[in-house]
């Protein structure tokens, strides 16, 4: 009896979750929040880097813990390892995406950064050392 009910608490927990976004390690669904509509021109006011919650695939969707920076006040999305994690070939497969910061989620587009001098600028501190290859990097331009 006590194993069925702690089975039932972690079921609904887990649904829960799935519904909210991400926890930790573990990816949600779809996020909620109030979405911003006006146009952000200007993303300094979140800092250099953060904890941000990145939603792929609208038709299903698939939410990440992930860190998020501003650099030149634009959005981007990093992910060290992309090639061997799921939610950066959904990316790739459909780039609408929704990001939640402080509570707000944003559409967004994301394209990948590929310029090698452009990658190395937001991700290496050192320039001579550019970033490895399964470090892919977003910038999350407005939705058209």
């Amino acid at each position: 009896m006590r194993s069925a009910r702690g089975a039932v608490l972690w079921t609904v927990l887990a649904v829960v979750l799935m519904g909210t976004g991400p926890c930790g390690p573990i990816p949600g669904g779809q996020l909620d929040g109030p979405v911003v509509t006006a146009p952000v021109a200007d993303w300094s006011f979140l800092g250099d880097s953060f904890a941000c919650e990145l939603e792929t695939r609208p038709a299903d969707p698939h939410s990440v813990r992930a860190t998020c920076f501003q650099r030149d006040r634009i959005l981007y999305v990093g992910s060290i390892g992309a090639p061997y994690k799921r939610w950066p070939a959904m990316v790739t497969a459909d780039p609408r995406v929704r990001v939640r910061l402080d509570g707000k989620v944003y559409e967004r587009t994301a394209v990948r950064v590929t310029d090698a001098a452009e990658r190395t600028r937001l991700l290496s501190s050192d320039a001579s050392k550019p970033p490895s290859d399964s470090h892919w990097v977003w910038r999350l331009d407005p939705r058209v």
